[in-house]
C-alpha cells in the first residue's frame, strides 16, 4: 500500500515538473544533443578522461542556453536522471519486511542503492573540470533562480 503512494507520488512529481520541457528555450534537435550528453555522462562509460570530455561537452552546451534553455535542462535532468520509483518501492517494502531481523542491514543498503540516482553521477562529473566548482555554483543559481 504505502509503496504505491510512493511511487504514485513520484510519478506525479516527474510529470508536474515535465510539462512543457519538451521545447522551452531548446529545438528538438538541441534537446535530443543536450539528452544524448546527459546519458553518456550517467553511463560513465569509459575512464577518467572520456568522463572529463563528456562533462566538458556538457557544461558548454548548458553555459550556451538562454534562461529558458537552461530550465529546460535542469528539468531533464531532475525527472529524467532521478531513482526508478518502482525499485526504490520495491527496496522499501524488503526493508520493511526485514526491520527487526538479521536481513535489515542488507535491505538497508539495497533501499539506499535504490535511491542513488544517475543524477549524482552527472553532478560529480564536473568536479573534474578546471572550473567545475564554480560551474555547479553557478547551476545552484540557476536552479534557485
Amino acid at each position: 500500500m504505502a509503496e504505491g503512494m510512493v511511487v504514485r507520488g513520484l510519478r506525479r512529481v516527474r510529470t508536474l515538473l515535465a510539462e512543457g520541457s519538451a521545447s522551452r528555450g531548446l529545438t528538438g534537435k538541441q534537446l535530443l544533443q543536450v539528452r544524448a550528453l546527459l546519458h553518456e555522462c550517467a553511463g560513465g562509460v569509459g575512464g577518467e578522461i572520456s568522463a572529463r570530455q563528456r562533462a566538458a561537452r556538457l557544461a558548454g552546451a548548458y553555459q550556451h542556453l538562454d534562461d529558458e534553455g537552461r530550465a529546460t535542462f535542469l528539468r531533464l535532468v531532475a525527472t529524467e536522471f532521478g531513482p526508478d520509483p518502482q525499485r526504490v518501492a520495491e527496496a522499501h517494502a524488503g526493508y520493511q519486511e526485514a526491520i527487526g531481523s538479521d536481513q535489515q542491514w542488507a535491505a538497508e543498503s539495497a533501499l539506499r542503492n535504490a535511491m542513488r540516482s544517475t543524477r549524482l553521477r552527472i553532478l560529480t562529473q564536473f568536479n573534474a573540470l578546471p572550473q567545475g566548482v564554480k560551474f555547479l555554483v553557478d547551476l545552484r543559481a540557476d536552479l534557485l533562480r
